[in-house]
């Protein structure tokens, strides 16, 4: 057997490392998962529960890109292309929330 067919074992992840970073994002996102619910039952006004959900589920959205997209690797293009899939994101929901503000 010739030296580059070998395999280097010392580089290989163990199944610890492949497992444990999903598990501290399915862990993080129970959390948020509880923290709504929770927050569901709060006897508060309904604008401080909707302010509230806005804000987890935004941490939720922010969690997912940086662990799952990696975008903390990736290089400024990446970051310009996912910024602007949030800036269409918030487009859409001035647009929805300025239809509701509006009727009569």
């Amino acid at each position: 057997m010739s030296g580059t067919t070998q395999r280097n074992d010392k580089n290989m992840p163990t199944i610890g490392a492949i497992v444990r970073r999903p598990a501290w994002v399915l862990l993080v996102l129970l959390i948020a998962l509880a923290l709504n619910i929770g927050a569901a039952f709060l006897p508060v006004s309904p604008f401080l529960k909707t302010g509230f959900h806005l804000i987890v589920a935004a941490l939720t959205v922010a969690f997912i890109a940086f662990i799952f997209m990696e975008l903390e690797k990736k290089g400024p293009t990446i970051h310009l292309f996912a910024g602007s899939g949030l800036v269409w994101i918030a487009i859409l929901f001035l647009l929805i929330f300025s239809d509701y503000g509006l009727r009569p």
